[in-house]
């Protein structure tokens, strides 16, 4: 019986000091979101013989939540509304807007600065090959949805707002016409994020 009341008392002073130890850890970050609003410059890649490729600005806008597993690393997902696309010469273009979901890792660096990396999934809501001085065609129907592609940026807060560069680069190519050319989205975007 002295045993037992001995482990019982040796249980309840080890339990006693646990408890000053465990309220002194920091409490696990609670998740954030906010909106984002940037510009881009997108093109298509590989260039064909014979094209003359050049970039096509675009609108990017949408909101983020963040979900962090610490105070450096987290997964960012977000929804997005995005203009790609790509000017083929001064009088032809291809343009395409997406709703693109990214899901993304997020990792804290040196000073504040960080760093994004993971996919994004874009659904084409509207898609149009246009021809100066002729009507706009849609090629929606023919357009790889979703596509899929590999994200990369970085960035860096700023008071209250994240200055952020990023790299999207789709796998698929953008149209799934019988014999159409091997061509992939290509976009760098410069994104102005505002935590709420």
């Amino acid at each position: 019986m002295t045993k037992v009341r001995t482990v019982f008392i040796t249980v309840l002073f080890a339990a006693a000091a646990a408890l000053p130890a465990r309220a002194q850890q920091p409490a696990a970050p609670s998740p954030t979101g906010g909106f984002q609003i940037g510009y881009n410059f997108s093109h298509v890649s590989p260039e064909q013989p014979g094209q003359d490729v050049s970039v096509l600005p675009g609108l990017f806008i949408g909101g983020y939540m963040l979900f962090p597993a610490s105070t450096a690393v987290g997964i960012q997902a977000e929804v997005v509304y995005e203009q790609k696309g790509s000017n083929f010469s001064s009088t032809q273009a291809v343009k395409i807007d997406y709703i693109e979901v990214p899901v993304l890792a997020k990792l804290k660096l040196f000073r504040s600065v960080y760093l994004l990396d993971g996919v994004g999934f874009a659904f084409p809501v509207s898609a149009t090959y246009s021809v100066m001085g002729q009507a706009d065609t849609d090629v929606k129907s023919t357009t790889t949805s979703p596509d899929v592609s590999v994200i990369i940026a970085g960035g860096l807060p700023i008071h209250r707002v994240d200055l952020e560069l990023r790299f999207d680069g789709g796998f698929r190519t953008i149209s799934s016409a019988t014999a159409a050319p091997v061509e992939r989205n290509r976009s760098w975007t410069v994104v102005g994020r505002f935590p709420l």
